[in-house]
């Protein structure tokens, strides 16, 4: 069944069977917060959100004016499917790209601000029931096969100035755990962050935040 989530007066189209929403209604928004508190006044000029479902980060964000243009990248072309519909017919500067690798992503999308809430689990062990009546794509990534592609073909599409913000669970990781595919590419957590308001009860999130060594 179709479902509305609202920005402003931006009808965002998503569904709840399947489930697409992974956390972009409720912890996702707390970017905002993150963009106030930590980049005051600054603005982007093109924003990627990897694994976006059907943007509910990457809209937040362009709809209230942290960034110019919007590119959403997920393997999971329903969502995608949603984000198209929504955007119909106004003038709302979205593209959009079904691939299952960031590698596959051109090397002439280049951005200086990428936003994530990616899968937080590289072993199933979190919310087993939950996890069963959803879909695992939302949950885990399994050694993270997902965060490690993306770390080793991201490099090409971030600005020589950009940054990489990605919302983790201290659940399923801390601020070192991607130190090594980092190194190996040149990359460095520049920064490290705490959630800025509690938004959903006993869940740590954090950020890091990735640049160019």
């Amino acid at each position: 069944m179709k479902k509305i989530f609202q920005i402003n007066d931006f009808n965002l189209i998503y569904t709840d069977s399947p489930k697409m929403d992974g956390g972009g209604t409720s912890i996702g928004l707390d970017f905002v917060n993150l963009l106030d508190q930590q980049y005051t006044g600054q603005k982007f000029n093109r924003c990627l959100e990897w694994c976006s479902g059907p943007g509910f980060i990457g809209f937040n964000l362009l709809l209230n004016n942290y960034c110019h243009e919007l590119c959403l990248v997920d393997s999971y072309k329903p969502a995608l499917d949603c984000a198209v519909d929504s955007v119909a017919g106004l003038d709302i500067p979205v593209t959009t790209y079904c691939i299952d690798q960031i590698a596959n992503l051109p090397a002439t999308e280049v951005f200086d601000l990428i936003v994530s809430n990616p899968p937080h689990f590289p072993i199933e062990v979190y919310q087993q029931e939950v996890v069963k009546k959803n879909n695992k794509r939302i949950y885990y990534d399994l050694d993270w096969k997902i965060h490690y592609e993306f770390f080793q073909n991201i490099k090409k599409n971030l600005s020589h100035d950009g940054i990489i913000l990605l919302q983790e669970s201290a659940w399923g990781c801390n601020h070192n755990t991607f130190d090594s595919i980092l190194n190996q590419v040149d990359l460095t957590v520049s920064n490290y962050y705490n959630a800025c308001n509690t938004i959903v009860d006993d869940y740590p999130i954090f950020y890091l935040e990735i640049t160019h060594k």
